[in-house]
C-alpha cells in the first residue's frame, strides 16, 4: 500500500506492465519491461523501484479489491431482484479484474530490487505496527458499536456508523503509506455513511454496501494504474 511520490512516468509504464508483462527466458529474470531492475519512464529517465513499495501497492489494492466485493455482497440482494443480482455481478467482475491486476502487479514486481537495509526493515516494521494498530483499533471500534447499536434497539444503524468508522481509519493510513487519495477515500465513506442516516431504515444497507463498494473498488484502481510514485529511501510518514 506504500505508493512513492516522484515520478508519474515510472509507474505508469509499471502499470502498463500489469497488461503486458511477461517473463524473459531463464528462471529469475525480470521481464523485458523491467530491464536491470529498474522501470523505464516515458520520457527516458530511469527511476530506481523497490520491489516492497510495488509489493506493497498490490496487496494494498487486492485488499481494497476484496472489501468492495463484500460490502457489494451486503449491499446489492438488499435492492433485491434482477436488479440487485446485476448489480452484484457487475461490482464482483470489477473485483475480480483488479484482483487479477493487483495479482499481475506483483508477479511483475519479481524482477525489481528490493531494499533490504537495517534502516529498510526498521521503517517497514514501524510501518506494519502502525497498520496493525490502526486496523485493530476499527475492529474494536465496529464490535463496539454493532453491540450497542443492537442492544439498543437501533441495528438498522449499523452499516451507516461502520461505514464512519470505516471512513475515519483511511485518514491516518494516508499519511502511514504517503497516499494523499485516502483522505478522498475516506471522506467519501463518511459521507455515504452520513448520508444513511437521513434514509429510511431499509434503503441504509443498499445505499451504503454499494456506495461503500464503489469507494473501495475506485481507490483499488487509483492504487494500480494513477498512483503516484516517490522513492523507496523517503520515509512514509
Amino acid at each position: 500500500m506504500w505508493l512513492p511520490r516522484e515520478s508519474t512516468s515510472a509507474m505508469r509504464a509499471l502499470q502498463t506492465a500489469v497488461f503486458t508483462w511477461s517473463p524473459s527466458k531463464g528462471a529469475g529474470r525480470p521481464g523485458r519491461f523491467l530491464a536491470r531492475g529498474r522501470v523505464r519512464g516515458v520520457e527516458g529517465t530511469r527511476v530506481p523501484t523497490d520491489r516492497k513499495v510495488v509489493e506493497s501497492s498490490s496487496a494494498g489494492a487486492l485488499f481494497m479489491a476484496v472489501f468492495g466485493a463484500i460490502w457489494a455482497a451486503a449491499g446489492a440482494p438488499a435492492v433485491g431482484g434482477a436488479t440487485g443480482t446485476v448489480l452484484l455481478l457487475l461490482f464482483w467482475t470489477v473485483a475480480a479484474a483488479l484482483c487479477v491486476g493487483a495479482m499481475r502487479l506483483r508477479r511483475a514486481a519479481r524482477g525489481l530490487p528490493g531494499d533490504d537495509s537495517p534502516q529498510a526493515r526498521a521503517r517497514r516494521g514501524r510501518i506494519i505496527w502502525r497498520f496493525n494498530l490502526v486496523f485493530g483499533l476499527q475492529g474494536v471500534a465496529i464490535a463496539l458499536a454493532v453491540f450497542l447499536l443492537v442492544r439498543y434497539d437501533l441495528g438498522t444503524l449499523v452499516p451507516a456508523v461502520v461505514a464512519l468508522i470505516v471512513g475515519i481509519h483511511f485518514f491516518p493510513l494516508a499519511g502511514l503509506y504517503g497516499v494523499r487519495a485516502y483522505h478522498a477515500t475516506g471522506a467519501a465513506l463518511c459521507v455515504v455513511g452520513l448520508a444513511a442516516f437521513s434514509l429510511a431504515a431499509q434503503s441504509r444497507l443498499p445505499v451504503v454496501g454499494l456506495g461503500c463498494a464503489a469507494v473501495l473498488l475506485a481507490t483499488a484502481a487509483h492504487v494500480l494504474y494513477f498512483g503516484r510514485t516517490r522513492r523507496p529511501d523517503t520515509p512514509a510518514a
